[in-house]
């Protein structure tokens, strides 16, 4: 669907999927051969870790699937598997089946981390976690756990005119067995901060100007680009549809001043979008990396 066994190949990746590439990973299926969905991220798990505990070091890149929808304890396997965990919970059915869904994500990364223990690597290991995005057909399910509307029915019919911005609002969790103290970082931040923010934690040597995003333990500026070319900072947010400007809370400009960084942020923006087409059409990482 969107060509990952041409692209994480080219990234420097081995891929591996149930189809489309040469080492594939068994699909999980019941007695009779009814291949669950979504797949567990538990099992693919479980059938990965011996490829790589042994071979320090080791980068691995798991793109988690349990958690997909549909929402539904007659629809999705990963949810009938975890019902009665949630059952006592005071949420809907269908929200109820969301959190169980993603359950199967939780026992996956115990597997992980207890088998990083067993191997005594988990003090020099630096797991990392990032959603790609919220559950764009069932609003309601998030709106639900966190007690608010967002403005819209669904990311699909998505108008960004009314939309509260906060609906993309998300958590990215960087950890190590061997941290002494945890870091709260609230300023905005993306996707493509995360490798940036990775490879300066880990003191790799890197040409900063081969990325689009940046350190999110430093100083820079944070700028968060939506697919709409709307945008987030934090001196506020601009809605491309409206072409207006909203200051954060305490962040105070005079008109002149909201116009200039306005126009600043948007040329910034938009040059993001040119270089990230750029990139795909040349695939430019095949070229400088050499694969």
């Amino acid at each position: 669907m969107y060509g990952r066994a041409l692209s994480h190949p080219n990234l420097g990746y081995d891929w591996r999927q149930c189809s489309e590439c040469q080492n594939l990973l068994t699909k999980e299926t019941n007695e009779e051969g009814y291949v669950y969905w979504p797949q567990s991220d538990d099992y693919m798990v479980e059938q990965t870790l011996e490829e790589y505990l042994t071979q320090e070091p080791f980068h691995i890149y798991y793109l988690t699937l349990s958690g997909h929808l549909p929402y539904g304890f007659e629809s999705n396997q990963m949810s009938q598997r975890n019902q009665e965990a949630v059952a006592s919970l005071p949420y809907s059915e269908k929200t109820k089946s969301y959190i169980a869904a993603n359950l199967e994500l939780e026992k996956g990364l115990t597997r992980l981390v207890n088998a990083l223990e067993e191997a005594e690597i988990s003090d020099h290991t630096l797991i990392v976690m990032a959603p790609d995005h919220i559950p764009y057909s069932d609003i309601d399910v998030i709106e639900e756990l966190a007690g608010r509307s967002f403005g819209t029915d669904s990311l699909e019919s998505l108008n960004e005119k009314s939309v509260d911005f906060d609906v993309y609002k998300n958590s990215l969790i960087m950890w190590t067995a061997g941290m002494e103290e945890g870091v709260t970082v609230d300023k905005p931040c993306c996707q493509v901060d995360i490798l940036p923010t990775i490879l300066n934690l880990l003191g790799a040597d890197y040409d900063s100007r081969l990325l689009a995003g940046r350190d999110i333990l430093s100083d820079s500026e944070p700028l968060v680009v939506f697919f709409s070319s709307s945008w987030l900072t934090d001196k506020g947010t601009y809605n491309r549809f409206t072409g207006t400007f909203t200051p954060a809370s305490g962040v105070a400009m005079t008109d002149e001043e909201m116009k200039a960084y306005t126009e600043r942020i948007k040329a910034i923006a938009a040059c993001r979008f040119q270089m990230t087409s750029i990139i795909i059409e040349n695939d430019y990482y095949r070229l400088i990396l050499g694969l």
